[in-house]
């Protein structure tokens, strides 16, 4: 099933994002002496670095300012809009304004376009296994002689449900594609990223803890969480491409806080450092009418253009707020989920059954106490696990669904509850990385499924937590376009991008009607098979 990458174009306006990434080296910013001022001679995007950083104040006094190339922004201009220069997209010929409070000033000869900055945030549930009581003392790393890792135990059953684990013996599992995780960071020391974490750099401003080169580790833990589900290398859980190289750049902060100016420099940083796929797990909801300033999100699309340009997959989730895309009457607009060019991820999850239905041909009514937990058991609760999550957006702009589990279900929700018996299972969710740089609660592997007793995280390169979300869904695909990128020889192009594109998008099941389910879900081996057959 598949569908084109045509996008309404709203007069969408403002917003916030999601999450982002980590890195090893200082991004470019304007000169120190620009940064400082509105009574500078004038502003111009600048390569060199800055000595220092300003805090963000508030969302509606940031703002982008597009230029044209060798255009400056005079004083006077910057004095009339209230505003001071505090960083500069070299790439885009962009400028980040602080404190505008005339935005409309800045529109001036040789202005492409004024746009406001808005904050992002966190777009990813974390469940109850990250906070079950603490287990005494260190486990040792790794699964233990005898124990079957989740790979082998059915414990990943998204990887099952877009048969993943069909291609890992058919593939080098990504070797020579680099994934980049434009998020929260990337703990290089799980052992399940060890040794393949090439590069990382960090893009956050503020808080001044944060900020700087040195600042590279994922302090929240979205991030590793997604890394893991691209590249975990199979010592307990296997990402859909286990030998990939990950690229980090940390866009968001601690907080999950972060502005979109961060998260373009840091897809910039990913292009330059050979990135094949980017990931961005993260997302924010422009409405009309906030800003007469903004009809669409030109840094982003320009962002967008400049890295599938050079041949880079970019992969967005579609956001969680259960919004069908293009909304109606174009009220809102998502972004970057909705920008030109990128491939637009929804998430799947399992569905209960509900009411009696037939097992066996025997009325059976739920609950229903199965003798294990395994999704592919007909006996099983669940209906199967293509339902559309409960708190994706759908709709004909998303380009592909994937597994995003089920969610942090309200109790009252019809699905999960019958008889008034909560149906479901943590495991319905996707378990990945929890990240050594945070405190949250996190299981090894025991019995080939996760542990009965959760341990801090903090320090440990062995534990492992379970999310849900859109964010959880866009790193399958993005290993998924890693596997086949290195099927073409990790030699990045337009026209591999192209092609890898198309393998993804053209190789889908059908699992319901595009006005929900958008060009259906994700396939891997469909995707290989027909990339191997020329058929894509």
């Amino acid at each position: 099933m598949s569908r084109s990458h045509s996008r309404t174009t709203p007069a969408a306006v403002a917003a916030g994002l999601l999450l982002a990434a980590c890195a090893d080296r200082v991004p470019l910013a304007p000169d120190a002496s620009l940064a400082t001022s509105s009574a500078t001679p004038s502003a111009t995007p600048s390569a060199t670095p800055s000595a220092q950083r300003l805090t963000p104040t508030t969302q509606t006094t940031r703002y982008l300012v597009g230029v044209e190339p060798g255009a400056r922004l005079p004083a006077p201009v910057l004095a009339a809009a209230g505003g001071r220069l505090v960083d500069s997209i070299p790439a885009g010929d962009v400028l980040v304004i602080e404190g505008a409070t005339n935005p409309a000033a800045l529109q001036v000869e040789g202005v492409r376009f004024v746009e406001a900055a808005f904050e992002t945030t966190l777009d990813a549930q974390r469940e109850a296994s990250s906070t079950l009581p603490e287990s005494e003392g260190a486990v040792a790393p790794g699964t233990p002689i005898g124990v079957p890792p989740w790979s082998t135990s059915g414990m990943q059953w998204e990887m099952k449900n877009v048969k993943a684990d069909e291609v890992w013996a058919l593939t080098q599992g990504g070797a020579g594609a680099r994934v980049c995780i434009v998020d929260s960071g990337v703990d290089a020391n799980h052992q399940e990223l060890a040794g393949r974490v090439a590069l990382r750099a960090n893009f956050v401003q503020s808080p001044a803890a944060e900020a700087g080169p040195g600042v590279i580790g994922d302090g929240n833990g979205h991030g590793s969480h997604v890394a893991g589900t691209v590249a975990a290398g199979g010592v307990v859980m296997q990402g859909v491409a286990p030998r990939a190289t990950i690229l980090g750049a940390r866009a968001l902060g601690n907080n999950n806080s972060g502005f979109e100016d961060w998260i373009i420099r840091a897809m910039d940083w990913c292009g330059d450092n050979g990135a094949h796929v980017i990931n961005m797990s993260l997302g924010g909801i422009r409405y009309r009418g906030l800003t007469n300033l903004v009809t669409a999100p030109r840094a982003y699309q320009e962002a967008v253009a400049r890295q599938t340009s050079r041949g880079v997959v970019v992969v967005v989730s579609a956001g969680n707020s259960n919004l069908r895309l293009p909304n109606p009457g174009g009220a809102l607009r998502v972004v970057p989920s909705e920008v030109e060019g990128a491939i637009t991820v929804g998430a799947t999850g399992p569905v209960t059954r509900v009411g009696t239905f037939l097992l066996n041909l025997v009325p059976t009514t739920l609950p229903f106490a199965p003798p294990r937990w395994d999704p592919f058991d007909a006996r099983q609760v669940w209906q199967g696990p293509d339902g559309k999550a409960f708190y994706s957006n759908f709709g004909t702009s998303v380009e592909i669904f994937a597994p995003g589990g089920r969610g942090g279900i309200p109790l009252t929700y019809p699905h999960f509850r019958v008889n008034n018996v909560f149906q479901g299972d943590v495991r319905d969710n996707v378990y990945s990385l929890c990240s050594g740089g945070t405190s949250q609660n996190g299981v090894t592997n025991a019995s080939g499924g996760p542990s009965a007793t959760a341990g801090s995280c903090l320090n440990q390169p062995n534990r492992y937590v379970a999310y849900a979300g859109t964010s959880m869904a866009a790193p399958i695909v993005s290993g998924a376009a890693a596997v086949l990128y290195a099927e073409l020889g990790a030699v990045r192009s337009v026209a591999n991008r192209e092609r890898v594109t198309r393998c993804l998008l053209t190789t889908t099941d059908n699992i319901g009607p595009a006005e929900t389910f958008g060009g259906g879900r994700l396939n891997v081996r469909r995707a290989l098979d027909a990339l191997r057959a020329g058929e894509c």
